[in-house]
């Protein structure tokens, strides 16, 4: 599995629109899915 150093802004935006969900729930949960973020 790749694990990239942050998620882009434009991943964000692909995501939000996939789930449905506004782009800092997708965010919040890409970091959970993906343990990206939380600094």
């Amino acid at each position: 599995m790749i694990h990239p150093a942050r998620l882009t802004a434009h991943r964000i935006a692909y995501l939000a629109h996939k789930w449905g969900v506004t782009p800092d729930t997708a965010a919040m949960l890409a970091a959970l899915i993906f343990g990206e973020g939380c600094a």
